[in-house]
Formats: structure tokens, C-alpha cells, sequence
């Protein structure tokens, strides 16, 4: 009988575990812009010290597929995503991103322009994320945000729900 009672939390901790496996792994925190070019000056005025809601979906985490997602919401409504299809944002290369946004219309990149965006994290603490991560800290650049031409550095803080 004990036996029977041990093999059946052996189980339970097993579908648990697939179940954690199983959930998509989101991080959601703040986004605030840290430096910006002239153009992005021009055409959006000063946004540096801008801080924006943020969720960050790493790829091949828990049920998450091999997409990296960044999203920014604005607290007078709107949204912009930033999508790497696959492969490795953290580095020193920009990465041309596949740009989104809604905010009385939607778009799906900057001033029409295709493939205008591109987007790199310079820095990923901690390095490596697991399903275990309770929050991470990203630096990193993005080319071409919410305009083309306009290029800022941003800082981030997520923490899973």
C-alpha cells in the first residue's frame, strides 16, 4: 500500500512537471527608453525617460515556440510588438524584427516601410533563462521604433506572473 502511495506522487510530480513545461513563460515588467537618436527626435520629440508597460516572451521556453516577442503598451492606448521569427537576439548584430502595432489603426511596420525595424539585446541578466526564472533584466537597441529612422536604446525589468 505505501508503495502504491509513493509510485502515485512520483506521478503526480511527473504530470506537474510536464504541466510547468507545458505553460508558455512570459515575462512582464517595465520598459523605459534610455537614449534616442535626432531623426527620433524629430519625429517623436523627446521620449527618452519614457517608461511603457512591457511583456517579453522568450523563445523555446516552457510552451513557448522558437519566436522571441517584446511588446510595449502605452498608457494612453496602443501597442507595439517587435517578433524575431527564430534564432538568438542577445548580441552585438541587430536583428531585423517583424514590427506591429495598434493604436486607432493598426500597422504592420513602421511608415509602411517592410522590414524597417531591426533589434538587438546587449545585454540579458540572467544569461540564461529557464522556467525556474522569476525576472530578468534587459539593455539592448531598437532600429526603426514606432518610426523609421528613429533608433533608441532601452532598459527592462519583467517578472513572470
Amino acid at each position: 500500500m505505501i508503495e502504491r502511495f509513493g509510485l502515485a506522487f512520483v506521478c503526480l510530480g511527473l504530470v506537474a512537471a510536464n504541466a510547468v513545461a507545458a505553460t508558455p513563460v512570459e515575462f512582464r515588467g517595465e520598459f523605459v527608453i534610455t537614449a534616442q537618436n535626432q531623426t527620433c527626435t524629430d519625429l517623436e520629440g523627446d521620449i527618452v525617460g519614457l517608461t511603457l508597460k512591457m511583456r517579453f516572451s522568450p523563445p523555446k521556453l516552457g510552451a513557448n515556440d522558437v519566436t522571441t516577442s517584446l511588446s510595449v503598451f502605452y498608457d494612453f492606448g496602443g501597442a507595439e510588438n517587435y517578433r524575431l521569427p527564430s534564432g538568438n537576439i542577445v548580441g552585438t548584430t541587430f536583428k531585423p524584427v517583424t514590427y506591429s502595432n495598434i493604436f486607432r489603426y493598426a500597422n504592420s511596420n513602421p511608415a509602411g516601410s517592410p522590414d524597417a525595424a531591426k533589434m538587438r539585446f546587449t545585454s540579458q541578466k540572467p544569461a540564461v533563462l529557464t522556467t525556474e526564472t522569476t525576472d530578468v533584466r534587459i539593455k539592448g537597441d531598437i532600429k526603426s521604433f514606432s518610426d523609421v529612422g528613429c533608433d533608441i536604446s532601452f532598459s527592462a525589468t519583467g517578472f513572470k506572473p
